[in-house]
């Protein structure tokens, strides 16, 4: 049974699950990851406002809102569900996105410099006109995304599942 646990009153919450180890499974450790968990009131300010720099939104449901030209700049969406969201326009400069879902949203004309999208899944996902200068995509899936070489230059795109239509050479 996972179990959440405050670390130290420091606010850092942390997952804990039992997990077994041994061959035999005579053994058992507890793992512990961070908790992702939203502010509430961060949700409601940027659903109300579109203005959330410096948010905590990790992992929110956003899935399908609207928040065209929303100021999220060095905002926390790590492991967000962003699908079909629309964020055209919106400022991301400085923003964790890692693992985030953002398949089939529309980020065209979207402002990424400096974002961290590591893990992040953009099939699908329109990037026209977006700006990814020192972006990380390491090991991110951009497959189906609409984007063109111009727009990753400057990115790390270590291990990132490209488009087949993308060269990068």
């Amino acid at each position: 049974m996972p179990v959440v646990v405050d670390a130290g009153g420091c606010g850092c919450r942390w997952l804990s699950v039992p997990v077994v180890v041994g061959a035999g499974g005579c053994g058992c450790r507890w793992l512990s990851v961070p908790a992702l968990a939203e502010n509430p009131a961060d949700v409601k300010r940027l659903l109300e406002t579109n203005l959330c720099a410096g948010c905590n939104l990790a992992g929110a449901n956003l899935k399908g809102t609207h928040i065209i030209g929303a100021d999220l700049r060095g905002a926390n969406l790590a492991g967000a569900n962003l699908e079909s969201a629309n964020l055209e326009g919106a400022d991301l400069r400085g923003a964790n996105l890692e693992s985030a879902n953002l398949r089939n949203s529309y980020l065209n004309s979207a402002e990424l410099t400096n974002a961290n999208l590591a893990f992040s899944l953009l099939s699908g996902a329109d990037l026209r006109g977006a700006s990814l200068v020192n972006a990380n995509l390491l090991r991110a899936d951009l497959r189906g995304a609409d984007v063109v070489r111009e727009t990753l230059a400057g990115a790390n795109l270590e291990r990132t599942m490209l488009p087949t239509s993308v060269r990068l050479q």
